[in-house]
């Protein structure tokens, strides 16, 4: 019986840390969108939020196209999410998206976020979208919006970019 336990306990820590490059990722990403979550939640008594999925949705080449393709070029990983929120009592929707960036260094990082971090609108845009780049270690955070003038976009990017 005891060694049951200890050849079961033994299999969860090697399956945990075999996956623990790909949740770690996934964790992030999901922090950053209930970082979000809570910062609406603080605006709001009635909203809703979604997330915005689309298969044919290829978040690279729209980044390259905004951004440039030198921002991807040295990136091993691109995680986002696009957000919508929406207060009920009122028509309009609100739009975030998320691009977490994950380089293989953190100076190839830091090399990128200098480059891009003060610019703060996309280029090639029909609609003028606004960005903030957030660096961390070897990961870059692009948070960006089409309803930047919102009062609850405007500040969680104001704050985002005091980080």
């Amino acid at each position: 019986m005891l060694m049951r336990l200890f050849c079961t306990a033994l299999l969860s820590i090697m399956f945990t840390a075999c996956n623990a490059g790909v949740s770690n990722q996934l964790v992030n990403i999901e922090r950053l969108k209930n970082d979000f979550e809570q910062h609406v939640a603080g605006y709001y008594d009635d909203y809703k939020i979604s997330e915005i999925k689309s298969k044919s949705d290829n978040k690279k080449a729209f980044l390259e196209k905004v951004m440039g393709k030198q921002l991807l070029a040295d990136a091993k990983n691109l995680n986002y999410k696009e957000i919508q929120v929406q207060e009920l009592s009122k028509k309009e929707v609100s739009h975030l998206g998320i691009a977490e960036l994950i380089y293989t260094s953190d100076e190839l990082a830091k090399n990128a976020y200098l480059k891009y971090e003060k610019k703060g609108y996309f280029s090639n845009t029909k609609i003028l979208t606004r960005y903030v780049m957030v660096n961390n270690q070897n990961i870059n955070v692009v948070f960006y919006s089409e309803t930047s003038l919102d009062e609850v976009i405007k500040t969680f990017l104001e704050n985002k970019r005091g980080q």
